[in-house]
């Protein structure tokens, strides 16, 4: 006998009240930022409570500063170090922002919509309760960064690693995670819906059951089957 690849009726979830077969949705597109092409040049000596509105903020050396309520709207951030920053309340709305540190940065209770976030050392950083709406991590190092009991839609991770990351209780809904390190994160208690992994490694993820409601590409479901069967209590026998 030989095993067949599902159809795609066979990759559908099935109600375990009703039994009946429903498609799982795709998940929906984030909106893209909206920058303007001219931009301001910014410079300050506090960013508490500051509010930086199309600018352009490159080279910032801030690291281990106080920016509690931070609001940024429609600017570009470039290499900017923020590592071990307080930010807790920062708003960020339609923001590009390219290179420089996040390192164990505390961003709770920050709300992010229409962002693009490329190519950040963000090590460690505490997005605790946070709201992503439309939010897009390429190529970051976000390896035991804190996301626990975070909102996510319309959020997506392509190339970033999150090796340890936590993800306890968040919520996502349309997100996707592309070719990222996913090893030994913690997905307890949170729940998905619309959301895709592909191409990414789960080996030692706590609570991998409740990846229940992703879409995975065939091949990736056949690599990760040994930590999905222990995820669900099968004994792998010889």
């Amino acid at each position: 006998m030989f095993c067949r690849k599902p159809s795609g009726a066979a990759r559908a979830s099935v109600s375990p009240t009703t039994g009946t077969v429903a498609p799982m949705a795709e998940p929906a597109d984030p909106v893209p930022p909206d920058i303007p092409e001219e931009l301001a040049s910014w410079t300050s000596a506090s960013l508490v409570d500051e509010e930086l509105d199309g600018v352009l903020a490159e080279g910032l050396e801030a690291s281990g500063a106080t920016a509690t309520g931070l609001r940024i709207a429609e600017s570009r951030v470039l290499d900017a170090d923020l590592s071990e920053a307080s930010m807790e309340r920062a708003v960020v709305r339609d923001v590009g922002w390219a290179g420089g540190s996040l390192a164990n940065a505390r961003l709770r209770d920050v709300r992010i919509t229409r962002s693009r976030v490329a190519g950040v050392r963000a090590t460690g950083l505490d997005l605790t309760r946070c709201s992503l709406d439309s939010v897009v991590f390429v190529d970051c190092c976000l390896d035991l960064a804190l996301f626990r009991a975070s909102s996510m839609d319309r959020v997506r991770f392509e190339g970033c690693r999150l090796e340890d990351a936590d993800f306890f209780e968040a919520s996502f809904s349309s997100v996707v995670f592309e070719d990222c390190d996913l090893r030994a994160v913690n997905w307890t208690g949170a729940s998905f819906s619309k959301s895709e992994l592909r191409g990414c490694e789960l080996t030692g993820g706590l609570s991998l059951e409740r990846l229940r409601g992703v879409r995975m590409p065939w091949d990736d479901v056949i690599r990760s089957a040994g930590e999905i069967a222990i995820a669900a209590g099968i004994e792998i026998v010889e």
